[in-house]
């Protein structure tokens, strides 16, 4: 299963840019993405919500899948962002 959420999302046109996202659908700054190497798992829950509200539901499930499949404790705790930028 794909464990980019941020390119998910730019995939599907519903983000333009790291910055949009950070603060969009994290919820967090704007170099949140920049500063980071992987989105806090309440990042990830602010994404899936808002997908889930938004009735996009197929990509909060998306999303929900990639938070239930991490099995490392370390992973819990945050998870990659997008391969190409790390």
């Amino acid at each position: 299963m794909e464990n980019n959420i941020y390119q998910i999302l730019y995939n599907e046109n519903l983000t333009h840019s790291m910055r949009d996202f950070s603060v969009n659908w994290c919820g967090r700054s704007h170099n949140y993405l920049s500063d980071c190497d992987a989105l806090s798992e309440s990042a990830c829950l602010n994404i899936a919500r808002r997908l889930w509200r938004e009735d996009r539901r197929h990509l909060a499930l998306q999303i929900f899948g990639i938070l239930l499949s991490l099995d490392d404790e370390n992973d819990k705790e945050s998870m990659p962002i997008q391969s190409k930028f790390t």
